[in-house]
């Protein structure tokens, strides 16, 4: 750590120890938040030292936007996704695209319940989303229903 990083609290510390025993690599940034790779894409626990009910887990950057047409793409995209997905935000920026779970725990400890199923819906949101913007970006004859 750098000496502007900011020291990881106690509810870092549980997440990381946490996936650590679950067989991910995390590791602490510089706010002292716990980041990672679940099946190539990078997932960041942020850690909320005042409110260990809240549960705060993100995809950052899961798509750059290339210009205002794919923005829009993204957006028929993103709200289709957040009706389809229980939990799942997706937040179109200028540029990028986020997507993340937010929600309140009913104690501390309860993450350990949901952390496995929160990474599996922001993966899932994620591939999926990938797959309706390449779909949406192919030529007509790439969608002849022949599969490489």
């Amino acid at each position: 750590m750098t000496a502007e990083a900011t020291a990881p609290g106690p509810r870092a510390r549980a997440y990381h120890e946490y996936l650590a025993a679950e067989g991910y690599r995390p590791q602490f940034d510089g706010d002292g938040d716990v980041e990672f790779k679940a099946e190539g894409f990078y997932l960041c626990c942020f850690a909320n030292e005042d409110d260990p009910q809240y549960l705060y887990l993100a995809a950052p950057n899961v798509w750059a936007l290339e210009d205002a047409g794919e923005r829009t793409q993204a957006l028929d995209i993103a709200m289709h996704l957040q009706m389809l997905y229980k939990g799942l935000k997706v937040v179109v920026l200028s540029d990028t695209v986020w997507m993340s779970y937010q929600g309140f725990l009913e104690d501390e400890a309860a993450f350990r319940g949901v952390l496995g199923r929160v990474i599996d819906l922001l993966l899932t949101g994620v591939r999926d989303f990938h797959r309706r913007m390449r779909e949406e970006t192919l030529p007509a004859e790439e969608h002849s229903g022949v599969q490489a």
